[in-house]
């Protein structure tokens, strides 16, 4: 299971704040623009959402609770965009109130449960054509790109919250800092592109839209003056004049369902009502049996680090070399018997081919090496004699060292013999594919 992450939540959560916002200034710019604070309020509300939500959820809730939280806060949002400007007619607060709703709805999924990578990437893309259609729009009015520094944000939060939840770690000191210079040149990048790419594209649209708009023109032309030309093959017809109707029959009916009308919208409205009102109070009597575990970020401990002083590192460093003039000494000074000729061979075969593998006994390694001496009969015999004599020294009870009497034509003569036994496998595995190719031509 993935470990919680708030921060992909959060830019998923402003970023949809920031769409939102756009998507206000599209529909009230050409009237002069909405108000100072709202729809830029969409911003902080979001970001105000995830925090009580997060705070609110470090215990075990009720949905209910959660629903009473998250409504409160939308209620306040929707009064303070309608007292404190923004929205002007009732189509803008009725906007007003969906995105609100639907951010609080959104802010407590979040709050409990980390995003997908297909959510995030939704939005993304959502926000790139969302800055390429605002910037073509801005283009065509001529208004400054200023505008965009919403959805320039919510670009920039997008890709932050995409690129953290790749990464998959959780953020410390350092990360934050590192997370903050990425966003800042995310969003001086994307400000660049919407300064000096975006503004030529985006007059690119307009210059396809207004053709598209022509084509449709002269097409709905073309259409209307065939419509024309059918009417005409039509004979006209007659004309004649109807009796005038009597108006003072129905004046006293007339009268009777004026009154009756204008009493029903005000009982079908408090009909409605009710029935609103109702239904809340059984929602969140249902929600309120719904139980919402608390919501942690865990946290993966960080690795210590101990730096050590450069005393210590000198001793350590000094340490070590002494060992490895000790342990060349011991080797020399054993160079004779069996278990030093052993040890000695193991040494000078670690960096070749033949050197002695993991999990492999010392009557195998020096079988290994009297294979490869083969072409030298004196030399199979001495390793032939080696091998019980190391078995003897290493595994049997301990009778004092004695010496090996060809040590010094075993060490003499082990490395010539290997190399050569080298050179003659390759130059028979070479002859075997001169053979394979010379065939092969025959065959052909």
């Amino acid at each position: 299971m993935r470990k919680y992450n708030p921060l992909p939540s959060a830019a998923l959560l402003c970023s949809s704040a920031c769409v939102q916002c756009t998507l206000v200034h599209c529909f009230t710019l050409r009237n002069g623009g909405a108000g100072s604070y709202y729809p830029v309020m969409l911003l902080p509300y979001a970001l105000l959402l995830f925090v009580a939500d997060r705070g609110f959820l470090r215990r075990e809730r009720t949905m209910q609770g959660l629903v009473l939280v998250n409504g409160g806060l939308c209620l306040a949002a929707c009064l303070a965009a309608v007292f404190l400007g923004g929205v002007t007619d009732w189509m803008g607060g009725l906007w007003a109130v969906i995105f609100c709703a639907w951010l609080a709805a959104y802010a407590g999924r979040l709050a409990q449960s980390s995003p997908t990578l297909f959510e995030l990437m939704l939005v993304t893309d959502l926000s790139l054509v969302t800055l390429a259609l605002f910037t073509a729009y801005l283009s065509a009015t001529g208004l400054s790109v200023s505008w965009c520094i919403p959805i320039a944000v919510g670009c920039a939060s997008s890709i932050l919250g995409t690129i953290v939840f790749r990464s998959g770690a959780n953020l410390g000191p350092r990360s934050w800092m590192f997370l903050g210079t990425i966003f800042a040149g995310v969003l001086a990048a994307v400000w660049l592109l919407v300064s000096f790419v975006a503004a030529p594209a985006g007059e690119g649209l307009v210059t396809l839209w207004n053709w598209a708009v022509k084509a449709g023109q002269f097409l709905l032309d073309l259409l209307w003056k065939f419509l024309v030309f059918l009417a005409s093959l039509f004979p006209a017809a007659e004309s004649g004049k109807l009796p005038p109707p009597d108006v003072t029959q129905g004046m006293g009916q007339m009268d009777e369902q004026i009154q009756i009308d204008s009493s029903l919208p005000l009982i079908l409205l408090i009909i409605l009502a009710v029935g609103v009102l109702i239904v809340v109070f059984l929602l969140l009597r249902a929600l309120g049996r719904i139980r919402l575990a608390r919501v942690r970020a865990e946290k993966r401990p960080e690795a210590v680090r101990h730096r050590i002083s450069l005393l210590t590192a000198l001793r350590r460093l000094l340490a070590g070399w002494g060992q490895w003039v000790s342990r060349r000494m011991w080797l020399w000074k054993n160079r004779d018997t069996a278990m030093g000729l052993y040890f000695l061979l193991v040494q000078r075969s670690g960096p070749t081919p033949w050197h002695k593998l993991q999990g492999e006994t010392p009557r195998e390694f020096l079988g290994r090496l009297r294979d490869r001496a083969a072409g030298d009969p004196e030399l199979i015999q001495a390793l032939e004699s080696l091998i019980p004599a190391v078995d003897q020294a290493l595994f049997a009870p301990y009778t004092g060292e004695e010496l090996f009497p060809k040590a010094a034509f075993v060490r003499r003569r082990l490395g010539t013999a290997v190399y050569r036994g080298m050179v003659r496998d390759a130059g028979s595995n070479l002859r075997l594919r001169l053979r394979g190719l010379s065939s092969a031509r025959a065959q052909h």
